[in-house]
């Protein structure tokens, strides 16, 4: 509407001119030509169409706003893209790294274990493979993505993977000083390996302290469940899952009901361990697993959660126990399920429960060896 005015107002003005010149070119109608009447009819013109001008014009000021909001939502977005793509590289750097620094924090205890125990032949052996240990030297590279678009991410991307790389050092520092105290026995070499482990304590600290702070920043943390890091969002996304489903499970009674075998401890550790799968408790059921099995495993709950929720029990029973070596049963259990692709079956399994160092447990990669009936 503005533009209409505007060209009233030209005309009107070029009329006026040219009017004021000759009065008969521009009025062709019942009135007097002259000058006064067209200065009467095309200054009103002229004035209404100025006007109309004015108050039908969008403000200028909207339009920079128009043009600034434009500019605010492309730039947000592009923040937004840059912020994602630095979160999932850092996940991406916690969960190639995390299981190096667990395998090694694992295999130090082991060693410390053994060499407590009087095992001092197994020892120097475990102290010896830690530096062909492949899961272990991967903390002293820095193969990793370290193109970021955020500067301070990169910088306490560097100081993490540098603590990693210290802590590598004294690991490996560790495990010669344990072949050295062992072929010695000096007091002086084991002091050795007491200093050692107190400086890869210190630089593994100092690693989970950047990891700490890098996922606070991304929102991510390590999922227990999953056994790796994880977005915080997808970790609330799967716990709410679960508890659904534990909820479910956990209306029905126990298949295998341990009270049944509170005379047999073979037998009541694999009822328990059972009915734990039935309600898909999985802390609880990686809790009654092989210590062994345990230690060497990084993150045992999130392997039974993994490996065992994609079965659904729906029914077991414990067919016989029976003997399998001086400290070792094993447990035929006949179970139906629904597997993950919600296809009901029935299978049998023969669960080996072990008992290791005055503790009783079942071996987790038994129960997973189904077979169909």
């Amino acid at each position: 509407m503005s533009v209409l005015f505007a060209l009233i107002f030209m005309l009107s003005a070029v009329m006026l001119v040219v009017g004021l010149i000759k009065p008969s070119l521009v009025i062709h109608w019942n009135m007097e030509k002259t000058r006064k009447n067209v200065l009467k009819v095309y200054a009103s013109i002229l004035l209404i169409s100025f006007i109309g001008t004015g108050l039908t014009a969008e403000p200028k000021s909207s339009n920079k706003a128009n043009v600034s909001n434009v500019d605010n939502k492309e730039l947000k977005q592009e923040v937004d893209e840059d912020y994602q793509a630095d979160r999932q590289a850092i996940l991406d750097l916690l969960n190639q790294t995390f299981h190096s620094i667990t395998r090694a924090e694992s295999l130090q205890k082991d060693i410390i274990n053994k060499m407590s125990n009087g095992n001092l032949s197994q020892a120097i052996s475990s102290a010896q493979s830690c530096k062909y240990n492949k899961d272990i030297t991967k903390l002293a590279t820095k193969n990793y993505n370290d193109d970021f678009e955020d500067g301070k991410t990169e910088d306490a991307a560097e100081e993490y993977l540098s603590n990693l790389s210290e802590s590598y050092l004294f690991f490996q520092g560790f495990c010669r000083d344990v072949e050295d105290y062992i072929d010695s026995q000096k007091p002086s070499d084991f002091a050795e390996t007491q200093k050692s482990i107190q400086w890869h304590t210190n630089s593994k600290e100092n690693a989970m302290s950047n990891a700490v702070a890098l996922s606070l920043k991304y929102n991510l943390a390590y999922d227990d469940g999953a056994g790796h890091w994880r977005t915080k969002e997808i970790i609330e996304q799967e716990q709410n899952k679960l508890k659904v489903a534990q909820v479910a499970q956990s209306k029905s009674e126990p298949f295998i009901n341990p009270k049944n075998y509170q005379n047999d401890p073979y037998g009541n550790t694999i009822a328990r361990y059972m009915t734990a799968w039935q309600y898909k408790d999985y802390k609880k059921m990686a809790g009654m697993t092989q210590d062994s099995w345990r230690e060497r495993e990084s993150s045992p709950e999130g392997f039974m959660k993994n490996n065992y929720d994609l079965y659904t029990l729906t029914d077991a029973e414990i067919l016989s126990i029976g003997y399998k070596g001086p400290a070792a049963k094993v447990a035929e259990i006949k179970i139906s399920y629904i597997s993950f692709g919600g296809k009901k079956e029935n299978g049998l399994i023969r669960a080996m429960i072990i008992e290791e160092e005055y503790s009783i447990g079942v071996n987790p990669l038994s129960t997973l060896r189904i077979k169909e009936l």
